[in-house]
């Protein structure tokens, strides 16, 4: 990036860089955007480079509209997308990016269980059409969500996942620890408290161990409870 862009960037308020942000994200040059909302070229090129020039607010809300974000993100005073997704946001943390994957893992569920209904409707009696599987990605989610052990999984997958940045923070003061002290999540998941070395290989290798003693777990809390389902 070249230092023009850089200070360039700086200059423009949240409001401009959105808008220059969303543009490049449909591929539109300045005059097919005026074009596409009925305004002046001149009109994009001053909300995009002048601070001063800011829309009305009905400009506003077309704008919001036409991208298919709020208002407050148009604004930059939020970094979700949708009103829906900012209430989610505040109540739960999750990024705007979460939401819309867990969005789309629930639409991929109901378009292949409306598929697998089809399929079974034309299921003819010699058995050449076949219904495609379920998958259980809403009935997975919500199972691991609810589990008791669900507080444990993530911070076991934050330490593997951040296992090096671990190993700086503690670097300045320590070269060995024990296993106990060094993730006491659950007293059962380390036998011991051997002493380790502190390096990231060796944290990376322990918390995979915890991971795959975790979903052992979550796999025979899930057969428990569809045995008792049954």
């Amino acid at each position: 990036m070249k230092k023009s862009d850089i200070s360039d960037k700086k200059k423009r308020t949240a409001f401009q860089q959105r808008l220059i942000d969303l543009r490049k994200e449909k591929d539109l040059t300045g005059r097919q955007l005026a074009a596409a909302l009925h305004v002046s070229r001149d009109s994009i090129v001053d909300w995009e480079n002048d601070e001063t020039r800011q829309p009305a607010l009905d400009k506003l809300i077309l704008l919001a509209n036409y991208f298919g974000v709020s208002l407050d993100y148009m604004l930059g005073r939020s970094d979700c997308r949708s009103v829906d997704n900012e209430y989610i946001h505040q109540q739960l943390g999750l990024s705007d990016k979460a939401i819309d994957k867990l969005k789309l893992v629930t639409r991929q569920d109901k378009q292949l269980a409306e598929s697998n209904k089809r399929n079974l409707a034309r299921i003819s009696d010699n058995g050449n059409v076949r219904p495609v599987l379920l998958p259980l990605h809403i009935s997975t989610i919500n199972f691991v969500l609810e589990s008791r052990l669900f507080s444990n999984l993530i911070g076991t997958l934050a330490y593997f996942l951040q296992s090096d940045k671990f190993t700086n923070f503690l670097d300045g003061s320590f070269h060995k620890m024990t296993t106990n002290s060094l993730y006491p999540a659950d007293e059962n998941f380390i036998a011991g408290g051997s002493e380790i070395k502190i390096d990231g290989d060796t944290n990376k290798a322990l918390a995979k161990n915890l991971l795959d003693v975790l979903l052992n777990r979550l796999s025979e809390e899930f057969t428990r409870q569809q045995d008792t389902k049954n």
